[in-house]
């Protein structure tokens, strides 16, 4: 990892821990969108079922 001119350790760590933080946030949305995906097809399912 490459530190430019006049950013301090503490500065790249920070934006580092950053960036690994919008990892998570989205990792997370992507298992919340698959969860609704499941969702959705189960009572597409169900539905069918029932007619």
């Amino acid at each position: 990892m490459f530190v430019r001119l006049g950013e301090t350790g503490g500065e790249a760590a920070a934006k580092e821990h950053y960036l690994q933080l919008g990892g998570i946030v989205m990792s997370i949305e992507l298992l919340i969108q698959l969860l609704v995906l499941i969702v959705m097809i189960i009572d597409m399912a169900n539905r069918s079922k029932d007619s």
